[in-house]
């Protein structure tokens, strides 16, 4: 007599079994596992944005969506067991070691009350031998930090980065040279005035209307003005396009690409995940990082808000999550491009589990036919429509919008100021110097 829990045709999993048919039993556990006869396993999975969305269309009918639900469907229906669906039991979510024990997820793994963890994890040592994973890892999944879009450049100060200082040098410096020869060649022929001479050309790269063109007749002075005026065209067609993009488009300060930027800016890193506290641990330069890492119990929608319209605090968290956020609020968060840590990401099973053989056999197939990442590219796109959706009210009405503003003016209101006093004191002083002349 043979007993297999799996059995379900025969009573209570008992099998008689003739002599020649022990070769033909399962000696494996692959072979043992290899279909469970509907056999319940419990799955402990949570709502875990955005691999395990629980969505509700009433009260008592809600499912999940997302890649880890795709994932334990399909182990169902390959290794045809029912899945009996489970929340952690302390209500923990992923769950962490704490000085009375384990919680969570965790928790229900190490005591023995589910079988395997439906929620993707991070590899990685959690305080304890008792846990295990599948395998293989489906991809690394990264650790970064969220911190507030550097404020926005004025309107009247994009003009001024528009070029660097070294082309404005150069530009002084064509503009001096091609001035003197200018007035050499203009006083081999006739006498001219220095002032003159000078707005001349400061008229010529500035592409205005010049009158004395048409009485030039000299060939050297014309090869020198079409070489000027060519000059002159492709240098404002280049300043005009910066003007239009500076007014058209937003510009930034510099972001904080580095961990050492961050560090600078003082700015405390929260994350909602107590097993993240040892994310800077690794190395002694991002010490002072670690101390100001702490976990707080609030939502991550409330965390974003401070980070995005008070921007006293960042945020420390999985870059899937990251890139969501960022689609949410485009114009005020930013993820800074040096990350502290990636692991591989897979799922929990107790230690030395039955069914992992036969696990790790499905997820492998699954991989490597491309399923695994046919249902992130659906739940990829899903969340793009859903976060154009989002954004879109997180940003203005279009209608209360205004293209221009007085600050966009400042610097020609300011150009403009400073030309009429100058014109002022010139008008005041040609009278004085009439007056002195008659007299």
């Amino acid at each position: 007599m043979v007993y297999n829990r799996f059995d379900a045709i025969q009573s209570r999993g008992v099998t008689n079994v003739t002599p020649d048919q022990v070769s033909e039993l399962p000696k494996t556990y692959l072979e043992r596992t290899w279909n469970l006869a509907g056999h319940s396993i419990r799955v402990n999975m949570f709502h875990s944005f955005p691999n395990a969305q629980l969505k509700c269309e009433r009260p008592n009918k809600c499912t999940y969506e997302g890649r880890d639900w795709e994932v334990i469907k399909n182990l169902a229906t390959f290794m045809n067991f029912t899945a009996v669906i489970l929340q952690s039991s302390d209500g923990k979510g992923f769950g962490y070691k704490a000085e009375s024990g384990f919680t969570g997820s965790m928790g229900d793994l190490i005591y023995r009350k589910a079988d395997i963890s439906g929620n993707e994890r991070y590899i990685k040592y959690y305080g304890t031998n008792r846990i295990e994973f599948t395998m293989p890892a489906f991809y690394t999944m990264q650790l970064v930090v969220v911190v507030p879009k550097a404020n926005r450049i004025s309107s009247w100060r994009v003009i001024f980065k528009c070029f660097t200082f070294q082309f404005w040098m150069c530009l002084l410096t064509v503009f001096v040279v091609t001035a003197m020869l200018w007035y050499v060649l203009r006083k081999l022929h006739r006498k001219v005035s220095c002032l003159t001479n000078t707005v001349d050309m400061m008229a010529v790269f500035l592409t205005m209307s010049l009158s004395f063109l048409t009485k030039i007749s000299s060939l050297s002075q014309r090869v020198l003005l079409s070489s000027c005026l060519f000059f002159s065209l492709v240098i404002m067609c280049g300043f005009q396009s910066s003007l239009l993009d500076a007014v058209a488009y937003p510009h930034f300060q510099p972001d904080s690409d580095t961990l050492q930027k961050l560090d600078e800016s003082g700015l405390p890193i929260v994350t909602l995940d107590p097993n993240l506290m040892d994310t800077f641990d690794a190395s002694p330069s991002m010490r002072n990082l670690a101390v100001r890492l702490e976990i707080q119990n609030m939502s991550s929608q409330t965390l974003l808000h401070h980070i995005a319209f008070y921007r006293n605090v960042s945020m420390l968290t999985s870059k899937g999550e990251a890139l969501w956020f960022l689609s949410k609020y485009p114009d005020k968060l930013y993820i800074v491009n040096e990350y502290p840590r990636e692991y591989f990401v897979s799922y929990m099973i107790p230690k030395g589990s039955p069914y992992a053989t036969r696990i790790h056999n499905l997820l492998g197939k699954m991989s490597e036919a491309g399923l695994v990442k046919k249902w992130d590219q659906n739940m990829s796109y899903n969340l793009q429509l859903e976060a154009l959706r989002e954004s879109a009210a997180n940003l203005q009405d279009t209608r209360d919008i205004k293209v221009f503003t007085l600050v966009d003016f400042t610097l020609s209101f300011f150009v403009w100021g400073l030309g009429v006093a100058l014109g002022v004191i010139v008008f005041l002083l040609e009278i004085s110097f009439g007056r002195t002349i008659r007299k």
